[in-house]
């Protein structure tokens, strides 16, 4: 029996390939994951953070949206390491 990961994966509408892409691969790889990611319909800005990041044990940045979206990808490492998550950036 594989180990479920609780993913958090950052992401935005302008950037919805990267992160479609890497859902792909992990699909790909048949990892075992419950996916803790805001919806396309209710994006960071709008949502509690906390929640979500609290519920995920790995923190995924998408490295290749950092310099347009800071603002809400440093909250959610700043969320990430009060709660002590993994955190992983992935540059793609």
């Amino acid at each position: 029996m594989s180990k479920t990961y609780n993913l958090f994966i950052n992401h935005s509408l302008w950037y919805d390939d990267k992160y479609q892409r890497l859902i792909h691969l992990i699909n790909k790889e048949d990892i075992s994951y419950k996916n803790y990611s805001f919806p396309k319909a209710d994006p960071t800005h709008n949502a509690n953070n906390d929640k979500e990041l609290y519920a995920a044990s790995i923190v995924i940045i998408l490295a290749s949206v950092y310099a347009t979206y800071i603002k809400w990808i440093n909250k959610e490492i700043k969320i990430a390491k009060r709660f002590d998550k993994t955190i992983i950036v992935v540059e793609y």
